[in-house]
């Protein structure tokens, strides 16, 4: 099991700065990632500061050295696939070849989504973000690559310099009730499973459990064509946890198959001084 530190880029949180100084602490604490969320709240009642999750990821890859890092998950079917590929590759090259691409649907509202444009039906934006990935990762080949899909369509490319990793590897967001998610997850490197509903029927998220874990996989599992190391990612927030019961909770989840278990750093729950304690601690011991 490897553990990250997710953090906010709203609010507090918003100076790239900052972001970069926890990056740094949490690699000196022994975390194995640290990841940025994405986020694009319009909301007029609620207007936060927000940062830009790119730039924020170039501040984290000058302050650290060998740390994975990545947005999870960053919301590409509002994003032109061209100039993803750019930030991407420059990002991979920053670090030296430490950036994972965590991805999902955009999952603003529906007055968020229409102030920019992309009040798309969900599965017009499935689709869409299904197209981006596929022109992402041939961009980011360094070969000759051309496209025609639904939503877009491009003339035979060479893009380069090529990514320092041999592939940039891809996280998709999961929804064990979305079976579109299932396929787009299984296509890729790994799955971010976020929660799990306490019933078929229930709005209440709560925490992967290891069963929920084992049903995941044997459906990925399923529809994978590549027999290439997979990642499945939870997001646990274990410092509410004693350390017995946290440990007990890792060793059933790494037994059903997750593989990196990702701390949330809420700003509704934790100041920047506050994270940065949680991130001194270091992730659980073994």
């Amino acid at each position: 099991m490897r553990y990250a530190i997710h953090l906010p880029i709203i609010s507090e949180y918003s100076d790239p700065r900052l972001l970069s100084e926890l990056a740094h602490e949490a690699e000196a604490a022994g975390w194995a990632g640290v990841f940025v969320w994405e986020s694009l709240p319009l909301n007029p009642d609620h207007v936060p500061a927000v940062t830009d999750p790119w730039i924020a990821l170039a501040a984290i890859a000058l302050r650290t050295s060998h740390i994975k890092i990545g947005p999870l998950a960053i919301a590409l079917d509002h994003r032109r696939p061209w100039k993803v590929a750019r930030e991407i590759v420059a990002l991979d090259q920053l670090s030296g070849g430490r950036l994972i691409l965590g991805v999902g649907l955009d999952q603003s509202g529906p007055t968020d989504s229409a102030q920019l444009g992309v009040a798309d039906e969900a599965q017009a934006r499935a689709s869409k973000l299904d197209e981006v990935l596929e022109i992402v990762s041939g961009l980011c080949s360094g070969e000759p690559f051309g496209y025609d899909g639904e939503h877009y369509q491009l003339q035979e490319i060479v893009f380069l310099p090529r990514p320092v990793q041999q592939r940039i590897p891809i996280w998709a967001a999961v929804d064990q009730a979305d079976a579109a998610s299932l396929r787009r997850a299984a296509r890729w490197d790994g799955a971010y499973y976020l929660a799990e509903a306490d019933a078929p029927d229930s709005t209440i998220a709560r925490p992967a459990s290891p069963d929920g874990v084992r049903t995941m996989l044997e459906h990925i599992d399923g529809q994978r064509a590549r027999t290439a190391p997979y990642d499945l990612v939870i997001s646990r927030s274990l410092w509410q946890e004693d350390a017995a019961t946290a440990q007990e909770a890792v060793a059933a989840l790494a037994a059903a198959g997750a593989t990196w278990i990702v701390q949330d750093v809420l700003p509704w729950e934790l100041t920047p001084d506050q994270a940065r304690m949680l991130i001194r601690r270091g992730p659980p011991k073994a």
